[in-house]
């Protein structure tokens, strides 16, 4: 996973409200816990305007979708190939 730039601070809305700035990590641990989802608006300087989490955010769900894949759909067992 591709690591948030840890010195943009970033801004959310959690609750309906506007919070923050938050540090990345601060974000991120947000997410992992289930307050922030990905439909959420965020913004950081340099935007225009407020955005989803995942268009300001996409390295935050990169992994997430790869690993919850691998669980709701987990490989068969391999089997020793016939000689």
């Amino acid at each position: 996973m591709d690591r948030l730039d840890s010195k943009v601070k970033m801004c959310v809305v959690l609750h309906g409200k506007r919070n923050g700035p938050h540090e990345p990590q601060e974000i991120h641990r947000l997410f992992a816990e289930g307050q922030l989802r990905k439909e959420d608006l965020a913004w950081k300087s340099g935007m225009q305007g407020w955005q989803p989490l995942d268009v300001v955010c996409p390295e935050l769900f990169t992994a997430d979708v790869t690993t919850s894949a691998s669980k709701s759909h987990p490989q068969p067992a391999l089997k020793e190939h016939p000689r």
